[in-house]
């Protein structure tokens, strides 16, 4: 992984209160709607939205880590990419199964998941002729001009709404 990337990823995530306002157990809501997404572009058999989606999965992947770092200070996570070839059913696997980890509050079980659907995922990546650092920088480049904020209430405040700046200033102390 592209750590330069990672670092801008976390930072975007940080600045829009997704870290550290978010929950485990929401950002993992996250993940699997943006899963869905792979299969979707599978489905219509497209690759650009099937790029997006792989890109989109590992940033949620990221963000889920640092909020899991967040509740127990203790956790290394280590991204790696997978040397040989993962059916997206392999990725599903480990994917699903780390919410029932965080809902155990079982969070090392979930890191090790979320690492095993990270190496899976760039797997399955390479099998459909898709380099994940493309997929992941192709992720950034589509949210990082976006803005808004997500309040520790769980509400995301995007900039066109006319109350942004009241409730920037409120959380962003």
């Amino acid at each position: 992984m592209n750590e330069e990337l990672k670092i801008k990823i976390i930072k975007w995530s940080k600045d829009r209160g997704i870290i550290p306002n978010a929950s485990p157990l929401v950002q993992f809501a996250k993940l699997m709607s943006e899963f869905s997404e792979i299969f979707e572009a599978l489905r219509l058999l497209n690759k650009e939205k099937l790029i997006d989606a792989i890109g989109d999965v590992q940033v949620v992947l990221i963000n889920l880590s640092e909020l899991l770092k967040l509740e127990d200070n203790s956790l290394e996570i280590n991204f790696n990419y997978s040397k040989e070839f993962n059916s997206i059913n392999e990725v599903a696997e480990y994917i699903c199964n780390i919410g029932d980890k965080i809902i155990k509050h079982d969070y090392k079980s979930a890191v090790d998941l979320i690492e095993k659907s990270y190496e899976c995922l760039t797997g399955y990546s390479r099998f459909e002729h898709i380099d994940p650092n493309y997929a992941l920088e192709c992720a950034y480049n589509e949210i990082k001009d976006r803005k808004g904020f997500l309040t520790p209430e769980g509400n995301f405040i995007k900039d066109s709404d006319p109350m942004y700046q009241e409730i920037i200033k409120k959380y962003k102390k």
